[in-house]
């Protein structure tokens, strides 16, 4: 391992991802020895939520900047006129 790799295990981001691996691996292994049947369809179900959480996530996202632009271009145009109409009247 070079140094940079050492340096990017410390990041918030990657221990969170050590952290939920470590959890769902001891969880599931608590779990199977409680009930296998009932872990197994957990644990299936749950790939297909990751998955539907992160389309929903990158729609809502996208829906989110749009109305963001929207939002930002017309702020920026009412200024822009504004800033303009002050000009005109400091001419006259």
């Amino acid at each position: 391992m070079s140094l940079v790799d050492i340096s990017e295990l410390g990041s918030p981001w990657s221990r969170r991802c050590i952290y939920i691996r470590v959890f769902s691996y001891s969880s599931f292994i608590y779990l199977i020895n409680l009930n296998a049947i009932l872990t197994c369809i957990v644990f299936s179900s749950l790939y297909h939520l990751a998955l539907l959480t992160i389309c929903m996530r990158n729609r809502n996202d996208e829906s989110f900047l749009l109305k963001t632009r929207t939002t930002v271009g017309a702020i920026n145009a009412n200024l822009s006129n504004a800033i303009s109409g002050i000009r005109v009247s400091k001419i006259f």
